[in-house]
């Protein structure tokens, strides 16, 4: 702004320090801080770019504050402040703080190389010795320089290879000060009189003896730190973007002009560029650093350096620590008149020419906004820079769409659009409005120049709208100016969604075996005339053990159980038959297994825990095939170390953040019980109570149950095992969960939720007691996988082997033919010819997977294997009856969801 009167006045702190004794041997440091006035330094008016510059003279020296005052043409006023620091002949002085840091502050905040960097350090002595040294994740280099306080400075050459940033640490270290009386100058004094003076002057002066509560002469150090930017001009290149002017209509072409030179100012013949024209609204949410590319190919790096002194240690002394990092801020940004995620082009690929240039065309769309166009460059292997520039669309006459994104049923609201007139004359312009359903009478408005109108109607979102396939009201507004001729149309969409949105009452999973029959019928408090029985059908739920299976090919580590397992996971019968060669290693002389092999001379300290998890996993996986049973003269040993310690002959002391040793008794008995070494005997060291057990404990117990016909009321116990393991099913949507599954990860013998899933689907798989929830254990264990499989080897291990079982036992044939569904009188059917995998370059995606009702019945990576039979309109018909045939090969299974809208 030009033209407005300026005035500056200077203001000098001074701070008077002295230090005082706490009680402890402590001692404090006392600031005062005086200001003193030193009148007006400066007065005039800014010049037509909002300057004034003047010269003054400072006759204080220290901390000088300037307050400019600013003053318009009706007296209003307001200031602005900043402060500098001014030197001056003879000493410095800067006020002490409790605590062991002090400032360093940089001449500047940046340095190219070759350049010397200046540092002021605000030290608490007169003369000090000070550590200078340059650190960044290391100590780069050091200097030991003196410091007093007539120039308390350091001064340092700025080298190649600095970039992007170092810290430059200041260790300023006072000596003892020592009494030096007057004839000390004949005894050492007449040898050296300039030091003599300084000490007689210096030290002596401020020297104070010690007491027995305080000794204010002793040592003393202070650290400082600051932190610089240094070049990187020999990596950068000089990015140019230029358009062929600032504004432009709505679908018009923008032709933008890309130069980039090296850093010796040569044209950057034939280098690539990276071109991005985004809406400036878009970057007001949040901005795209990722285009920085110079910067995040060098970035600025940590300091990762601690510096430490003996002087620390001393008893009695204070440390305060480090001290706290300054407050910062940037200021706010102002808005932009519209927030549009609007991408207009993203070339990733630009060619320049020998001359280093490269022009673009920038297609604009309808968007009245502005368009930031960035160009990343790059070249070689080790050039890199940033261009950019703004350019905005903008029309004589614009509409802007002030509607309510979401609304429901029946909702009244205003529906408003803001007219803006950006001519310098007034406009009367007529308003159209056209909306889905909607009768709206036109308007007649006048606008002002430079000025902007609202203008609105009252709607009630029509109800019939939020069960359309569009869920939306599409709006249509024309806008002409009955004196210019100007004009402009604006197109929105306004989703509509139910007042009683439809969700999933129940839900149940069933395999076809031939025909089913189910009564259904809506909830009685259920809206007439919506929701109804959404099917999802599936030919297999043991499908997706690729992920499995690419989950084990790159885990990476090799201890034996992770060993064990990645061989029968895979079924790697080479990598199987490597592995059981050197399992004779990793025994102990007990014969139980080790993580990883002993040592020569060391104690047996094999785990049962891991030795009772080979024997199980191996005797499950050669259930599947017989090449993965372990070899007699590797099971015998181990069979007869889990004997020895399940019958206490044997012991094993390891950690555990809980007792466990009849846990561990149990894991050892389940897995003899599968070669028929467990006897009921046995059991007489173990205290039995399944209820307090964690769940894999009961699942042994269930097996040894099965096993070991001798046990004492077998029956009985077996019934106890059966109730306590259904008590503690539940479901979340498909996904299988423990309710004492916060109880249940047992870590340190590789247990967790995963793993007694899987187990107990092996444990139940031919229990007639289980059949009918052998399907949802399947279906709810499969939901517990992320990305594919579960977290753990000894998960997907047991998972994989579980699956495997469940899929011989329930889904050896393949499914074909076609699935029919009736509901009084409605039909639907799934043609299993033309149920397609999803690919994962299909952009579509799976159908069905965004619905109205909640969590869908997932389709899976299918498509086209969903039916949907809408609820009996009439509630005089009673219960209806769902009916599914199944004509073809194979058994499907269908997920189905009941779904309603009920009021809540």
């Amino acid at each position: 702004v030009a033209d407005v009167a300026l005035s500056v006045q200077a203001v000098a702190r001074i701070v008077t320090t002295s230090r005082k004794r706490m009680v402890g041997g402590f001692y404090t440091y006392d600031n005062k801080t005086e200001t003193k006035d030193l009148g007006q330094v400066c007065s005039g008016k800014s010049d037509a770019r909002g300057l004034l510059l003047c010269d003054t003279q400072l006759g204080e020296a220290g901390e000088i504050e300037l307050i400019v005052t600013a003053t318009d043409k009706a007296g209003h006023t307001i200031d602005a402040a900043s402060s500098v620091f001014v030197t001056k002949q003879g000493e410095l002085w800067f006020g002490g703080e409790n605590h062991d840091r002090m400032d360093v502050l940089p001449e500047k905040k940046s340095y190219q190389p070759g350049e010397v960097a200046k540092f002021q350090v605000r030290m608490p002595f007169r003369f000090a010795t000070a550590l200078v040294a340059v650190e960044r994740e290391g100590i780069i280099q050091t200097q030991v320089v003196q410091l007093n306080g007539q120039d308390p400075t350091v001064s340092i050459k700025i080298k190649e290879g600095w970039g992007p940033n170092v810290y430059i640490s200041v260790l300023a270290l006072r000596g003892r000060l020592r009494e030096v009386p007057w004839y000390s100058f004949f005894t050492w004094g007449y040898k050296a009189p300039k030091e003599w003076w300084t000490s007689f002057w210096v030290e002596g002066r401020e020297y104070v003896a010690p007491t027995a509560l305080v000794d204010l002469s002793k040592p003393a150090f202070r650290l400082g730190l600051a932190e610089i930017r240094v070049g990187t001009q020999a990596h950068q290149l000089a990015v140019s973007v230029k358009a062929d002017k600032e504004s432009y209509a709505v679908r018009s072409q923008a032709k933008v002009t890309i130069a980039v030179k090296l850093p010796n100012g040569q044209p950057a013949a034939n280098a690539e560029v990276a071109l991005a024209a985004v809406d400036q609204a878009l970057l007001e949410l949040m901005p795209n650093t990722s285009w920085g590319l110079l910067d995040a190919m060098l970035q600025r790096r940590a300091w990762g350096v601690e510096t430490s002194t003996a002087h620390m240690e001393i008893i009695g002394r204070r440390h305060y620590g480090r001290k706290a990092v300054a407050a910062g801020g940037g200021g706010g940004r102002s808005g932009t008149r519209e927030l549009l995620d609007t991408l207009l082009l993203w070339n990733p690929r630009v060619v320049l020419d020998a001359n280093g240039q490269a022009v673009v065309t920038v297609p604009l769309n309808d968007a009245l906004t502005s368009f930031k166009i960035v160009a990343v460059a790059d070249m070689a292997t080790g050039l890199f820079g940033t261009g950019q520039t703004t350019i905005k669309a903008t029309q004589d006459l614009q509409i802007i769409s002030g509607l309510p994104p979401l609304v429901r049923e029946d909702d009244q609201f205003k529906a408003q659009f803001t007219l803006r007139n950006t001519t310098k004359s007034a406009m009367k312009v007529e308003v159209t409005p056209r909306a889905t359903l909607l009768d709206l009478k036109p308007q007649t408005i006048d606008i002002p120049a430079g000025d902007a109108r609202e203008v609105a109607w009252m709607v009630t979102a029509p109800a019939q709208l939020a069960l359309s396939r569009t869920e939306a009201i599409l709006w249509e507004i024309d806008a002409k100016d009955t004196l210019t001729g100007a004009r402009d149309g604006l197109k929105a969409r306004q989703r509509i969604i139910p007042a009683v949105p439809l969700t999933v009452q129940q839900a149940t999973l069933v395999q076809i075996d031939g025909a089913f029959n189910l009564d259904v019928n809506p909830p009685l408090d259920a809206l007439p005339g919506q929701g109804g029985l959404k099917m999802s059908l599936q030919p297999k739920l043991a499908e997706g053990m690729d992920s499995v299976r690419d989950w084990f090919a790159k885990y990476p580590y090799a201890c034996l159980e992770q060993k064990t397992s990645k061989s029968v996971g895979l079924r790697d019968g080479k990598l199987w038959q490597i592995v059981m060669g050197q399992i004779p290693g990793y025994l102990d002389s007990d014969g139980l297994a080790n993580y990883f092999p002993p040592r020569d001379g060391e104690a047996a300290r094999g785990s049962d825990a891991l030795t009772a998890y080979l024997l199980a996993a191996t005797h499950e996986a050669a259930s599947l095939n017989p090449a993965f049973a372990l070899p007699d003269d590797v099971r015998a040993p181990m069979e007869r170390g889990l004997i020895a310690f399940v019958e206490g002959k044997l012991q094993r002391d390891f950690w555990s953040p809980r007792k466990d040793l009849d846990v561990r008794k149990l894991a050892a008995l389940e897995a003899l019980s599968r070669y028929g070494k467990a006897q009921s005997r046995m059991l007489g060291s173990i205290t039995i109570a399944p209820n307090q057990w964690p769940t894999h404990a009961v699942i042994d117990w269930l097996n040894i149950l099965k096993r070991v016909p001798s046990v004492p009321k077998r029956d009985e116990r077996l019934a106890e095992a059966t109730q306590i393991l259904k008590s503690r099913l539940s479901y979340q949507g498909t996904k299988l969960i423990f309710s004492t599954e916060a109880d249940d990860y047992w870590w340190w013998l590789m247990v967790n939720s995963d793993v007694n899933t899987a187990r107990l689907m092996l444990a139940v798989m031919d229990d007639p007691a289980w059949a009918g929830d052998l399907p949802r254990l399947a279906n709810g264990f499969i939901a517990r996988q992320q990305k594919g499989a579960w977290l753990t080897t000894t998960a997907n291990l047991w998972g994989g082997l579980a699956l495997d079982k469940f899929s011989a036992k329930f889904e050896a044939t393949p499914v074909a033919g076609v699935t029919k569904a009736s509901l009084a009188g409605n039909t639907a059917q799934v043609d299993w010819s033309k149920v397609e995998r999803i690919k994962t370059t299909d952009a579509g995606g799976a159908p069905n997977q965004t619905t109205l009702f909640g969590a869908p019945a997932a389709p899976g990576n299918l498509k086209g294997n969903t039916m949907f039979l809408p609820w009996v309109k009439s509630s005089a018909a009673g219960m209806g009856s769902l009916n599914v045939t199944h004509t073809g090969a194979g058994k499907p299974w269908p997920t189905l969801q009941s779904v309603a809208a009920v009021p809540v």
